[in-house]
């Protein structure tokens, strides 16, 4: 109930008031930090919900309002890190020697078979040529639960159509605001995008690219589709040193899935949106460092265990329970090609994020 009047909030935004101030591109950033804003906060502050829905609409959008653009990114950002700190800590009281087995420290040499780190859980499967047409046979068991009233289940898509594939599904519940799923892959700042493989046509042979609005590009494909199977994607031997690395953190993070969520089918909202984090290592605890399903490409190889880690999250738009988790993949509507398979969920949305 209460949420419901903070949703009537946000569709009450002003756009006209904020464009006057911001070109497009800026515009919906600061209507994706609104709405995060109001989501994370929400899941934050339980002691809020026990008032009356207008009375706790109200308190968020003050807060957002004294808090204005800036506030409210440091704000996402602190209650993005402390919905990681609590995920992480709960993955490593399930398996506490999983984080031992994940050396983060680059190898030396590229291309050898020797020391290569073993892949397995999300990164073991191979992949298929086209988006999302992921290899048919029986649904992945269901990923032991991080969180206690959650888990999510790598299974047939409920998206009728030839190249759904496989999806991401949500069993039990996760409530409006909470984090469900990560997007594992090596990150790429746009110092480096030419080392991004495939460059400058990164996109042609890849479809599990997904850009912040910083630029930092998160590359999933090195990751893999989901199934415990013998066969590996890509081929070896790796394109770069950073995905070397990030086979040590497979299979450590059993929400690292955010790379096979699908977009929705036409008439079908989102259920989940995108919001980027910089993970920070809390004091004592580097051993939570091997939760964060990320690695960032750097031209000089060194432990990766040191500074911010950048990476993306898929928080819920609603409560969510049972269901296919869907996210609105804004692909730029400027591009000659789009797949037949895509329907703008807001076509305003894909052109102000693209101008």
């Amino acid at each position: 109930m209460a949420w419901k009047a903070v949703a009537s909030f946000l569709d009450g935004l002003s756009v006209t008031a904020i464009s006057r101030r911001l070109d497009n591109r800026k515009l919906q950033l600061e209507l994706d930090t609104q709405r995060l804003f109001l989501l994370t906060t929400h899941y934050r502050s339980p002691d809020l919900q026990g008032a009356s829905p207008e009375a706790y609409a109200e308190e968020l959008a003050r807060r957002g309002t004294a808090l204005a653009f800036e506030g409210m990114r440091r704000a996402v950002a602190d209650n993005l890190q402390t919905q990681l700190e609590t995920l992480t800590a709960g993955l490593h009281a399930i398996n506490p020697d999983s984080a031992a087995a994940a050396r983060l420290s680059l190898p030396q040499e590229q291309g050898s078979g020797a020391g290569r780190p073993k892949r397995f859980g999300l990164g073991s499967l191979s992949h298929d040529a086209q988006p999302h047409e992921h290899t048919q046979g029986p649904p992945s068991p269901i990923l032991d639960p991080p969180t206690p009233t959650f888990a999510l289940d790598i299974a047939p898509s409920s998206i009728q159509h030839a190249s759904a594939g496989r999806g991401v599904w949500l069993r039990g519940h996760a409530a409006t605001g909470q984090i469900v799923a990560l997007y594992p892959g090596v990150a790429y700042r746009p110092l480096h995008h030419r080392a991004i493989p495939g460059y400058p046509m990164v996109g042609r042979d890849n479809e599990f690219l997904l850009s912040r609005f910083d630029g930092v590009a998160l590359d999933g494909k090195p990751w893999g589709l989901g199934a415990a199977l013998e066969r590996r994607w890509p081929p070896l031997p790796p394109h770069n040193l950073a995905e070397e690395a990030l086979g040590c953190l497979e299979g450590v993070n059993n929400l690292a899935a955010g790379h096979l969520v699908n977009h929705p089918p036409a008439g079908t909202l989102p259920n989940v949106a995108v919001a980027s984090f910089d993970w920070h290592t809390p004091g004592s605890q580097s051993h939570l460092r091997a939760y964060i399903p990320n690695i960032e490409y750097t031209s000089r190889p060194a432990l990766q265990t040191l500074g911010s880690v950048p990476g993306l999250a898929l928080v819920a738009l609603r409560d969510i329970a049972e269901e296919e988790l869907f996210l609105n993949y804004r692909l730029n509507p400027n591009l000659p090609n789009l797949p037949e398979w895509y329907t703008a969920v807001d076509a305003d949305e894909d052109a102000r994020r693209w101008n």
